[in-house]
């Protein structure tokens, strides 16, 4: 008996050492994880403000060398803009095998880059050689604009003889590419798109900035004339409804902006295994999604949402001081999507999952304050999913995870929110910015960067047909490094690295 109360003890005796040296370790692991998530705050969180004036000097010099400063009719090379490529990157029925990359021209880019750069420009006026960028680009913006309406490509000679009665060198311009081959008449007729409320309010937007720039040099619109282009086509009391929209959302007489500027296909009773016939038949001339020879064609003939669309018509609307008869529906669109996290789906045009939020903040700086609740819940799905190397990813499926254009969305977006969330995320904010600074390519006095997926050909082709441009990217970041330069962060901070 006394053996075994001996016994006892010794087991107590060690089981309290072991629970004391559990515990001793314990507290040295949770001082030493203190010091080592310090140490890395400090080292994420000083970004050497040289250095960001550098990148954003070699930025912009890079810009201007790869402008276009003359127009080459044969190469298709316009005075003003900026190389961007369309790529096929999964075969595809109609459109054909996987292709490599071919340049493309269309008002989507140059708006983008312009109205990037005029925002940088707004903010740094002294900064002649943007000056000259914007005044070299915005009369090819212009260039897309008929009537009241953007469409997003030239229009050109068509690739092939699509009129049978009429010779090849009389055949009407179409919409279509520039360099990319379009093989059969089927889709060449269908490449010649109508014009869409997305590269309507990009235009609209450039029209808006070079009316600040040049006050005297104006031709916007009234804002009372600009929204009533949008309220035109809205989902109120439709006959149709895409299939894209209703797989992803059931979205139905949502009262949000729709994309396309023309009237669909009307149905007396529509439902989807109706539409999915139309589709799967799509070559017959009876069905919705069947183009005609030289009319503008509207993507498998029924309008549809996108909330990427929406954020920027809503950017538009609130830079001209205006609310739509939709703008408030497109904000309770927009919020939907973003509440329910539908960040991979929300934008039929745009599968990167971060555009979203970068879209939803420019109106939102722009001054559509009805996006609050959106902007806000962005930033926290951004801040939950940022990477230990300081970067962001989408889908794998998209371009590889896309992390340098993904980056430069949630950055962007961070920086874009309310100016108390920006000081309280710096450190996310600029772990993301080392990120970037360390995939630049640096070239002598310019610096840019890889361009990645900024557009898509939308729903059945999202994943597959793609546009990128380096110049586009690069701006965008140019623009990045500008707002965090005005932000008044902590100077402890700041100032680090310049001792």
């Amino acid at each position: 008996m006394q053996n075994t109360k001996h016994f006892g003890k010794i087991v107590e005796r060690k089981r309290k050492c072991i629970k004391r040296d559990s515990l001793k370790r314990l507290f040295i692991s949770f001082f030493c994880l203190i010091f080592l998530t310090n140490s890395f705050h400090s080292q994420v969180t000083s970004l050497d403000e040289k250095a960001i004036e550098n990148s954003i000097d070699k930025g912009i010099h890079y810009l201007q060398s790869v402008q276009y400063q003359n127009t080459d009719s044969l190469k298709f090379h316009f005075r003003g803009e900026w190389l961007a490529t369309m790529e096929l990157e999964n075969n595809f029925l109609l459109l054909g095998g996987k292709a490599k990359k071919h340049e493309d021209s269309n008002c989507f880019t140059v708006g983008t880059i312009y109205n990037t750069l005029a925002r940088v420009y707004l903010i740094d006026s002294s900064r002649n050689e943007i000056l000259e960028m914007l005044d070299l680009s915005f009369p090819r913006i212009t260039s897309y604009k008929i009537n009241k309406h953007y469409n997003f490509w030239n229009l050109l000679p068509p690739q092939m003889q699509l009129n049978t009665f009429r010779p090849a060198n009389a055949q009407k311009h179409v919409r279509r590419p520039t360099h990319f081959p379009l093989t059969n008449r089927f889709i060449n007729k269908a490449a010649n798109i109508m014009d869409d409320a997305d590269d309507t309010s990009i235009g609209y937007t450039a029209e808006y900035y070079n009316s600040i720039i040049h006050p005297s040099d104006s031709t916007l619109l009234k804002s009372e004339e600009i929204a009533p282009i949008f309220d035109r086509y809205r989902d109120l009391q439709r006959t149709n409804r895409h299939w894209y929209n209703h797989s992803r959302g059931f979205d139905k007489n949502t009262g949000a902006f729709l994309t396309w500027f023309g009237e669909e296909y009307q149905f007396k009773n529509w439902n989807i295994f109706k539409d999915m016939f139309h589709n799967l038949f799509h070559f017959l001339p009876f069905t919705q999604a069947f183009p005609y020879l030289e009319k503008p064609y509207m993507p498998f003939g029924s309008n549809d949402l996108d909330a990427v669309v929406n954020a920027n018509i809503l950017q538009l609307l609130s830079l001209v001081d205006e609310k739509s008869k939709g703008s408030k529906s497109s904000i309770a669109y927009i919020e939907g999507k973003v509440l329910q996290q539908k960040f991979d789906f929300a934008a039929a045009y745009y599968p990167n999952r971060y555009s979203l939020g970068y879209a939803v903040s420019q109106a939102y700086t722009s001054g559509e304050k009805g996006l609050q609740k959106s902007v806000d819940a962005c930033g926290q799905f951004i801040r939950e999913n940022q990477k230990s190397d300081g970067s962001w990813n989408s889908r794998k499926s998209i371009n590889d995870s896309d992390c340098i254009q993904s980056t430069v969305y949630a950055v962007s977006t961070l920086l874009q929110s309310d100016i108390e969330s920006v000081k309280l995320h710096q450190c996310e904010i600029e772990r993301g910015i080392h990120f970037l600074l360390s995939n630049a390519i640096i070239e002598n006095d310019q610096i840019h960067w890889e361009g990645g997926v900024f557009f898509s050909g939308g729903t059945v082709v999202r994943k597959s047909l793609f546009w990128k441009s380096d110049a586009l990217t690069t701006a965008m970041i140019v623009e990045l490094l500008v707002n965090w330069q005005k932000i008044e962060f902590s100077k402890t901070n700041r100032n680090s690295n310049n001792d």
